[in-house]
């Protein structure tokens, strides 16, 4: 852990007063959003054999802030990626409002069954800074996640979508904003290292977002704003030839 980091971290650690007031003022007044609509299952590209794609993780892959699952994030990343692969991409979306590193462990993962990905992603992270997790808490849970889908899929590519900056929310006021920003970086700083300890890859962030990119909650992004972030994360998949690095994994297999 960089100094910078450390230092953030004892830093809002002496700010959490502020961060229970103000988060006790949100809470109190945002709109709770219901997950997306289910299949969780769907396929673009047409006939033949998909490269199947399967995302874990928090309200970004149940799809919350829209009317259909389609609409959120993994399904619009397969579809992107299916228009630049020019081949059917298959997506299936695990995903649980709120959900953190720990409820992963023990919810997310055992309700997978026998589904067999070629890359497997994750998208948790964001909670576990909102809810004030601590660092070792979230440290042995993260860890304990990349060692389970390395041995629940070991032969599909395996990545982490990096947590985005918390000064994206327009729902929260800026000084939770600066205090949440600064323990989503202690906990991202310590998911990076550990990708890269256990063999999973790293997406970015993401581009710049703008409030109209948000659900009514103003906190989960909506149909247009999902689309638009998976338009920035598809290229990354596609430089890194993820696809025929899957592939591959299964012809060595």
């Amino acid at each position: 852990m960089s100094l910078k980091t450390r230092a953030l971290g004892f830093l809002t650690l002496a700010l959490f007063p502020l961060y229970v007031g103000f988060g006790l003022f949100v809470r109190a007044r945002q709109i709770r959003l219901a997950p997306a609509a289910l299949p969780r299952r769907h396929r673009f590209g047409g006939e033949g054999e998909a490269l199947r794609l399967l995302f874990l993780g928090d309200s970004s892959v149940a799809g919350v802030g829209t009317d259909r699952l389609e609409d959120g994030l993994g399904a619009q990343i397969a579809r992107k990626l299916s228009e630049g692969l020019g081949r059917p991409v298959e997506a299936v979306a695990y995903g649980f409002n709120s959900a953190t590193t720990a409820d992963l462990l023990t919810v997310a993962l055992p309700a997978i069954g026998g589904e067999d990905p070629h890359i497997a992603v994750m998208v948790v992270g964001v909670n576990d800074a909102k809810n004030f997790r601590s660092h070792g808490a979230f440290r042995r849970d993260f860890g304990r996640l990349c060692y389970m889908l390395n041995a629940r899929f070991p032969e599909a590519v395996l990545a982490h979508v990096s947590m985005p900056p918390m000064a994206i929310f327009p729902v929260l006021p800026t000084v939770l904003r600066l205090i949440l920003d600064a323990r989503r970086m202690l906990l991202d700083e310590t998911a990076a290292r550990l990708c890269k300890e256990r063999g999973l890859k790293r997406l970015p962030t993401g581009p710049d977002v703008t409030p109209d990119w948000f659900a009514e909650d103003r906190f989960h992004m909506n149909a247009r704003g999902y689309r638009l972030w998976a338009e920035a994360l598809v290229p990354h998949i596609l430089a890194e030839d993820w696809a025929d690095e899957a592939l591959a994994l299964r012809q060595r297999g």
